[in-house]
């Protein structure tokens, strides 16, 4: 069980840090996916960009609580 927490915190981890840099940098290949524009709609590029650097905190966040509980 240990083994499986730690994978779906690293899953985690890795999914926020790319979100968060993604935002806080508006890189442009990580926008103009259909993937991205299906989460956040018909939202201008500075509402995409704070609403996937929120998203990304919070992924670390839950990442870290994940460690911290093995």
């Amino acid at each position: 069980m240990k083994v499986a927490t730690l994978i779906l915190a690293a899953i985690f981890a890795v999914g926020g840090a790319t979100s968060l840099i993604a935002g806080l940098t508006g890189a442009r290949w990580f926008f103009s996916a259909a993937a991205s524009r299906t989460f956040t709609g018909r939202r201008h590029r500075i509402a995409a960009r704070v609403v996937y650097s929120v998203a990304g905190v919070l992924l670390i966040l839950a990442a870290l609580q994940l460690f911290a509980s093995v």
